[in-house]
């Protein structure tokens, strides 16, 4: 794997990671935590950026533990001045190569200014032409360099644990790296082992050992126990093999990028033990807030539209009367006609049957009368259907429903903190609401209605109704002829009780006709009913959306918070042909 792969690979991660951070770290409860999550995304993207170039090595340790010539060995030459002094290095000093650049590493370093050195590669050492941090002693009796150390230790790859023989578990290191653990790869080394038998070094390793398994969380350390100085001098020093290998497993082969990459999967662990005493309340909270927006629907549905289906209930019987005319315009026939009168219509037409004997002027005007009152009467019902505001409650009971939807909503948006789920007003709920009960009567009138009355209007069910009366005007028109013929004409009796007769199987055939609109007209209104409901729902849900969504990607962002030392776990192991490191950094 190259080093570019990595620094595109880390990218990635990172970018993902701190969408996840700018969407959280508004909460409120998220607040105690929020420095420390901060600067461990900084300590990430500065890995990341330092990907492809020079590595960096920090030397630890407390006075006379043998940094400056076990930093000496490492380059191959001396770089370093080595010495008894307390503290040894009042000063970070940075050693580079030629073509490093440092700069990063410097920048805000509390402390006085690192000296910076340059040296020439060629020196032989495993460790030549990288970036070597020699640290201010952690023992130091000044505290301004254990910050400085650990300034510096944080923006490093690998740090370098060197221990005195004589203060192998000394408390100012172990403290100092407790700060660190599961974050950066850690090396152990245990100097001035030419003064030690070999008992000691066996029984110094292995206190040592327990030391890094215990409060530096790496599993099965391998604790390098040698002389820095003999190293220097010579290749041929005990342990110094193996302790070369173990740092050229890191360098070769871009075993670089993956220290980096081991170093940000103890970060990202740090990352989740971050928010981890806090997510379960917030994810509470957040189910909260995701439950009360689901029941604004439910209960508008309960306070309002049951009002509103109440009402289409009690003006159902508008709706079949509309239905009815809708079919007596479709149907041409005497049927038809009847259809289209009745109430005080068909009271004018008996009234004006009953005076055809003694005045037919005035039996047609009381007919024509009669119907012209039903056309007004059904303009009015059609008007008085559209009018979209006399079906829902007053402003007054909508003001109370907002409320009840709405206050829990708004309360615990306020006991959560940093999140603004954007609700909409009272009058946009209102505007919605109308516009619903206006599509969903428009639908009625213009729409379903007109299929209703079509299907309704249907020729067999004419023919049937029809034909009688077009049966009996034709025998009486074979009547008048016949009579017309033979001298013998009919009396006005004899037309009146013909009418009369057909006026009564009409009466019968109206009846029954409207019969079975009614259940035509029940099953529409109960569909519009059901419409209705639905698209209050739908237009409620979108209202409410962006709020939705947003408790929705707080609530995932916080449960991949939870699985992010995971996720980075896999993803690195994953794209890393062979991740076994001999120090386990950062594990």
């Amino acid at each position: 794997m190259t080093e570019i792969r990595g620094n595109s690979f880390l990218g990635d991660l990172m970018d993902e990671l701190l969408k996840n951070w700018e969407g959280l770290k508004p909460l409120s409860a998220l607040q105690p935590a929020k420095d420390r999550v901060e600067g461990l995304l900084a300590d990430l993207e500065a890995q990341r950026s330092r990907v492809d170039r020079a590595a960096v090595m920090t030397l630890v340790g407390s006075t006379g533990a043998g940094k400056s010539t076990l930093l000496n060995a490492l380059v191959g030459k001396e770089i370093a001045v080595a010495g008894e002094a307390r503290p040894t290095t009042r000063q970070p000093v940075i050693y580079r190569p030629l073509d490093a650049d440092v700069s990063e590493w410097v920048a805000d370093l509390p402390g006085p200014t690192p000296r910076i050195e340059v040296y020439a590669e060629g020196g032989g050492g495993v460790w030549s032409g990288q970036i070597l941090i020699d640290a201010p002693d952690t023992n130091s009796v000044e505290r301004v360099n254990r910050e400085v150390v650990q300034a510096l230790a944080e923006r490093s790859d690998v740090l370098v644990v060197v221990a005195h023989r004589q203060a192998v578990a000394e408390a100012s290191t172990v403290q100092f790296l407790d700060a660190f653990q599961g974050m950066r790869g850690l090396l152990f080394v245990l100097g001035h082992a030419d003064t030690l038998s070999d008992r000691g070094r066996s029984e110094l390793a292995e206190q040592f050992k327990k030391i890094a398994v215990q409060r530096f969380g790496v599993d099965q350390p391998r604790i390098h126990v040698l002389s820095p100085m003999q190293a220097l001098n010579g290749p041929g020093s005990p342990g110094w093999a193996e302790f070369c290998e173990d740092l050229q497993q890191a360098t070769l082969a871009g075993q670089l990028s993956r220290v980096r990459r081991y170093n940000a999967i103890g970060t990202t662990e740090q990352l989740t033990a971050a928010l981890a005493p806090l997510a379960p309340s917030i994810l509470d909270q957040l189910g909260e807030l995701q439950g009360l927006l689901h029941a604004v629907p439910e209960i508008y549905q309960r306070d309002v539209l049951a009002e509103v289906r109440k009402r289409f209930d009690i003006r159902s019987r508008d709706v079949q009367g509309l239905l009815w005319d809708e079919v007596g315009r479709r149907w041409t026939g005497p049927g038809g006609m009847a259809l289209r009168v009745g109430g005080l219509s068909s009271m004018g037409l008996g009234a004006g049957a009953w005076l055809a004997r003694r005045n037919p002027l005035l039996a047609a005007g009381a007919a024509a009368g009669a119907l012209a009152t039903q056309k007004l009467q059904t303009a009015g019902r059609e008007r008085s259907m559209r009018d979209g505001s006399e079906w829902l409650p007053g402003r007054g009971d909508l003001k109370r429903v907002y409320d009840s939807a709405f206050a829990p909503l708004k309360l615990a948006q306020r006991r959560l903190g940093g999140i603004d789920l954007a609700l909409p007003s009272e009058a946009q709920v209102s505007d919605g609401l109308h516009v619903a009960v206006g599509e969903s009567l428009a639908q009625l009138l213009d729409s379903d209605l007109m299929d209703q009355a079509q299907q309704g209007a249907q020729t067999p069910w004419k023919i049937l109704v029809d034909l009688p009366v077009y049966a009996l005007g034709l025998w009486i028109l074979v009547r008048a002829v016949s009579g017309f013929v033979a001298g013998d004409y009919v009396g006005m009796d004899f037309l009146v009780n013909a009418a009369l007769l057909a006026g009564a199987w009409l009466f019968l055939a109206r009846h029954a006709t409207r019969f079975l609109l009614r259940r035509r007209a029940t099953a529409l209104v109960e569909g519009i009913k059901a419409g209705l409901q639905a698209r209050v729902r739908r237009t409620l849900e979108s209202d409410l959306q962006p709020s939705s969504t947003l408790v929705v990607e707080r609530s995932e962002g916080l449960a991949r918070w939870s699985e992010l030392h995971t996720t980075w776990r896999d993803r690195i192991l994953q794209s890393d042909p062979s991740p076994t490191i001999n120090s386990d950094p950062g594990d």
